[in-house]
């Protein structure tokens, strides 16, 4: 097995889609409950990422992507000079807005540099906190963190546990990670555990002890755009790798000589 000398840099990634975000994808992916309806007030324009119905028909910015929306928005454009349009009507999901009413004001908005919007407001919940500059591809990426924190138990048993990967295969591998560990408390104490008790014991045991051994190696100043959960799972991958030649090697051994090879320095002898 061939691994990587360096872990993920979510820098790095991939550039953001210039699509809007349907909102039904949204509703889809990450379960929305509890609907309140919160009023009237001013939002930000620039917090108003997606569309209920028209997500197809204008681009990131609102553009409109057909010629009749740009006669539609000259002429809204014209009827409100001093750009006070009556209130858009929106659904909002944690910080961020999908419009139902209002596609051409808040594209004329956006046309015209207008920050705020007075808008009518019906507020969704989520487990999951969407950033402003959100896509659909970041969508799916919060949608498997929900997913792994409700299939490990993870969120009930450590309530405190936020463990965030750079791309969402890696909460797949975070659920292997969790469910190896249920094996090995098999075969050790020749008893069946709950999905609850392994996951408590895999965070207590194996990834909080890893994590502080990133620290020792200093691994997580050397890569700092690479979050915790990435570089536990570089050098489980390390480890893995290393396993036909050298048997089971452990983690902080393994941190170690990933700092070395990625000239990383343990913070109590790091250059100022």
């Amino acid at each position: 097995m061939v691994t990587s000398n360096r872990p993920l840099e979510p820098k790095k990634r991939r550039s953001k889609s210039e699509n809007l975000v349907p909102f039904a994808e949204v509703q889809k992916l990450l379960g929305l409950f509890r609907e309140e309806y919160r009023g009237i007030r001013a939002i930000p324009v620039r917090a108003i990422v997606g569309s209920v119905d028209r997500s197809t028909l204008f681009d990131r910015q609102f553009k409109p992507r057909v010629s009749e929306l740009r006669d539609r928005m000259r002429q809204v454009s014209l009827a409100y000079p001093e750009g006070d349009f009556p209130p858009i009507k929106v659904f909002q999901v944690s910080d961020v807005f999908f419009v139902r009413d209002g596609h051409i004001r808040v594209a004329v908005a956006k046309q015209e540099g207008i920050e705020f919007l007075d808008a009518e407001i019906t507020e969704l919940e989520t487990q999951e906190d969407i950033p402003p500059d959100a896509d659909i591809a970041d969508v799916i990426h919060l949608q498997q963190h929900r997913r792994m924190l409700e299939e490990t138990g993870l969120a009930n048993v450590r309530p405190e546990a936020d463990i965030r990967v750079s791309l969402p295969v890696g909460y797949t591998r975070l659920r292997e990670s969790i469910a190896i560990h249920g094996y090995r408390l098999f075969q050790e104490n020749e008893a069946i555990f709950s999905r609850e008790e392994v996951t408590g014991d895999w965070w207590d045991r194996v990834y909080q002890p890893a994590v502080e051994a990133l620290r020792r190696a200093g691994l997580t100043e050397a890569f700092s755009r690479s979050t915790e959960g990435d570089l536990f799972l570089w050098i489980e991958e390390r480890r893995r790798s290393l396993f036909p030649e050298r048997g089971k090697v452990g983690f902080e051994d393994v941190a170690w000589e990933a700092s070395r090879t990625a000239g990383a320095k343990p913070p109590e002898i790091a250059e100022e």
